[in-house]
């Protein structure tokens, strides 16, 4: 079965009436200091995620990670068709056609030609930039 099956499998029907601890402090961010003392960066990597869904809900740790990688396949897949995934109080992905151009390879210094491509972007809602001012 492949992973976006039993991504589906799993949230379709363990996943439905689930409600998050809405405590909701500065401490319990899980972005804050707090969230892993073991971590010496400010990496937020997908074990904290996890982890932080699986203490702030009543789902399993593996719950949890079906959830959270079905969330990013979503965004990824949307992002592939052309959809803007608009996170009320987050903010917006959106992709970008970026034309080919010139550049330098940056070890030898040779004149190299950049392909045309689409990258993500992001935009902060403001309630996000203002949480972070």
């Amino acid at each position: 079965m492949t992973d976006a099956r039993r991504h589906k499998r799993f949230y379709s029907k363990d996943l439905k009436g689930i409600t998050l601890d809405q405590s909701g402090g500065e401490g319990d961010a899980l972005f804050s200091e707090e969230a892993d003392d073991a971590s010496s960066n400010a990496d937020l990597r997908m074990q904290y995620v996890i982890k932080y869904v699986t203490e702030n809900t009543d789902l399993s740790p593996k719950k949890a990670d079906v959830l959270a990688r079905e969330i990013f396949d979503q965004i990824t897949l949307a992002l592939k068709k052309g959809e803007d995934v608009k996170i009320p109080k987050f903010g917006t992905f959106t992709k970008v056609s970026l034309q080919g151009r010139p550049g330098r390879h940056p070890r030898t210094g040779k004149a190299i030609s950049i392909p045309a491509h689409t990258q993500p972007r992001f935009k902060a809602s403001k309630k996000l930039r203002d949480a972070l001012n």
